[in-house]
C-alpha cells in the first residue's frame, strides 16, 4: 500500500523527486550521491502491463473481425478507431498504473494546489523506456489482420504516454535554459568570471541521467539518446544555450 502510495499521482505525499534544477548540482563535490528513479519499476510495469493490452487490442479485433472487414484505408482506420475505444475502455486501469509509474501527472485535477506537478528526471528516464519498449510492437513481418491492428494499438499508446512524459521533461528544461541565458554568477562586464556556473554544472546533470537510466541493467550500459529524436533534440538545445 505504502508504494503504491509513493507512485506518481494524486497522493505524492510519500514521493521523493530525483530532478533537481541545473542550478542546484554541485561540480565540486565528488562525493554527492544523486538520487535514482527507480527505473526498474518503469521496466517491469511495461513489460508485463503492455502484452495484456496488446492481448486484449488482439481479442477485440478478432472477436468483431475488424480486420477482416478492411478494404481500404479509410475502412482500416474506422476500424482501428472502434477498436481504440472499446479497449482503451477495459484496459484503463492497466494504463492508469503505467501512467503512474512513468510518472505522468493527472490532468484532470483541476485545484492546481494539489495537481502533481511532475518529476523531470523520471519523465525523461520513463520517455527512453518507453521508446526501447516500442521495439516489441512493431509488426516486422507485416502480415495484417488481427494481430497487426493489436500492435498497432500499443504502438499508439505508447506514443500517447511518451507526449505525456516528454511534455513534462521539456517544460523544466525551458526552464533551466531561461536560467543558462540569465548568465548566473557572471558579472555585467564579463571579466574574472572564471568558469560559467551553468557550464560547471550541465556534464553533472548529463552524468546524473546516465546513473538513473543505469539503475537496474548493466554498469556500463550507454542509452542511446541520439536517436530518440526529442530527447537529443532538447538536450542540445539546452548545450546551445551555454555556447551563446
Amino acid at each position: 500500500k505504502g508504494y503504491f502510495q509513493a507512485l506518481p499521482g494524486k497522493n505524492a505525499a510519500y514521493l521523493n523527486k530525483a530532478a533537481k534544477d541545473l542550478k542546484d548540482y554541485s561540480p565540486f563535490d565528488p562525493n554527492q550521491n544523486e538520487m535514482t528513479v527507480n527505473a526498474e519499476d518503469i521496466k517491469y510495469s511495461l513489460s508485463e502491463l503492455l502484452p495484456v493490452v496488446a492481448r486484449e487490442a488482439y481479442f477485440t479485433a478478432a472477436l468483431f473481425g475488424l480486420s477482416n472487414k478492411a478494404k481500404d484505408g479509410r475502412e482500416k482506420k474506422r476500424n482501428f478507431e472502434s477498436a481504440k475505444k472499446s479497449v482503451d475502455h477495459s484496459t484503463q486501469y492497466f494504463r492508469y498504473y503505467i501512467q503512474r509509474t512513468c510518472g505522468i501527472a493527472d490532468e484532470a485535477e483541476k485545484d492546481p494546489s494539489l495537481a502533481f506537478k511532475g518529476d523531470p528526471m523520471l519523465s525523461l528516464v520513463a520517455s527512453i523506456h518507453l521508446n526501447e519498449a516500442m521495439e516489441n510492437y512493431i509488426d516486422r513481418e507485416k502480415k495484417g489482420g488481427d494481430h497487426s491492428l493489436s500492435l498497432a494499438y500499443v504502438r499508439a499508446t505508447i506514443l500517447e504516454l511518451r507526449k505525456k512524459v516528454d511534455k513534462q521533461w521539456v517544460a523544466w528544461v525551458e526552464q533551466q535554459i531561461d536560467w543558462i541565458r540569465s548568465n548566473p554568477g557572471v558579472p555585467i562586464n564579463g571579466k574574472r568570471a572564471g568558469i560559467f556556473a551553468a557550464f560547471s554544472r550541465f556534464p553533472c546533470y548529463i552524468d546524473h541521467i546516465l546513473l538513473c537510466c543505469r539503475e537496474g541493467r548493466k554498469e556500463n550500459f550507454t542509452p542511446d539518446l541520439a536517436s530518440i529524436k526529442v530527447v537529443s533534440y532538447y538536450l542540445q538545445k539546452m548545450a546551445t544555450a551555454l555556447l551563446e
